[in-house]
């Protein structure tokens, strides 16, 4: 819990930290672990105790290459505290709670990224996805259980550093347009995709 983190996140030259799973970890306690370390590049906390409350604190964390937030709940609220961490390479956010307002963040804020997974937000759309084709060194994108479309998934494919797009149980990418884009040549790349 708490605790532990606290006596964790004393250690000077702590760099990666995993509290994935931890019950009884608090908003409070990802804030103590922020104040005290702010040399940490990889934090995972696949927790849905970390919420918009932790986002401040954790925004705090510039130095993080990885942020792994696997089934938080995190709003467009807390993630406008991304916009602080521009080292991000790799960012998984897929709590269900993001919209295409977060897109609009990550596009316009963190261009480092590399592999981006925002599974699980059934509000991103178009919309959402055209910000995220700003990520000109983006390399792998999972959007499964978005609401884009083909025509977003054409787009994407494109961008000049794809190589992988997950997009299982997308409702608005028909069986036809799976058939389509698995048969274009402009995406030689692997693109899962399994419609609705």
């Amino acid at each position: 819990g708490n605790v532990g983190l606290a006596a964790v996140s004393r250690c000077p030259r702590l760099k990666a930290l995993n509290v994935s799973h931890a019950r009884h970890l608090t908003d409070h306690g990802v804030a103590q672990l922020a104040a005290r370390a702010r040399g940490l590049e990889s934090l995972a906390a696949d927790t849905r105790c970390v919420s918009d409350a932790s986002m401040e604190a954790i925004g705090q964390l510039v130095n993080l290459h990885t942020l792994d937030l696997f089934g938080a709940h995190v709003t467009d609220l807390g993630a406008l505290h991304l916009a602080k961490l521009t080292k991000l390479r790799q960012l998984m956010l897929c709590g269900g709670a993001l919209t295409n307002a977060s897109c609009a963040v990550i596009g316009r804020h963190l261009t480092a990224l590399e592999s981006l997974n925002l599974s699980n937000n059934d509000r991103i759309s178009d919309a959402g996805a055209a910000w995220l084709l700003r990520l000109s060194a983006l390399r792998v994108l999972n959007l499964t259980q978005s609401r884009v479309t083909a025509a977003s998934v054409e787009q994407l494919a494109c961008m000049p550093s794809m190589q992988t797009l997950v997009l299982f149980e997308c409702p608005n990418i028909t069986k036809g347009a799976v058939a389509r884009l698995a048969r274009s040549s402009d995406a030689p790349m692997p693109l899962f995709i399994k419609g609705p």
